[in-house]
């Protein structure tokens, strides 16, 4: 299984040797999980990866989505009572990214 974190760290160490080999990258998300775009099965996805934030670790919720009409304030509500730490909208120590695309929608931390 393909481990997006460790994908992500080998990519850095390409960067230290051949920086010109992401040259027309922008953005590089490691997607920990992918699931239905409904509000339940997101919730359902994100209850494993919460255990990545630790307890004393302050975390940001972002939504990022296309074609989409789902409710973003709801789903920033399902998933904030699920996570008991504090919350850093300016600086936090983890950020959980949620990116809707159509049907699919990607989760990480």
């Amino acid at each position: 299984k393909l481990e997006p974190i460790e994908v992500i760290k080998k990519i850095k160490e390409m960067i230290l040797d051949e920086p010109w080999c992401i040259r027309y990258s922008l953005r590089i998300i490691p997607i920990q999980k992918v699931t239905e775009t409904k509000i339940e099965s997101i919730d359902d996805g994100i209850t494993d990866l919460i255990k990545l934030i630790s307890g004393e670790e302050s975390y940001r919720i972002s939504i990022e989505k296309r074609n989409s009409d789902i409710s973003s304030q709801e789903l920033i509500s399902r998933i904030a009572k699920k996570i008991k730490n504090k919350v850093s909208l300016e600086f936090p120590d983890k950020v959980v990214l949620i990116e809707v695309l159509g049907n699919k929608t990607g989760i990480a931390i």
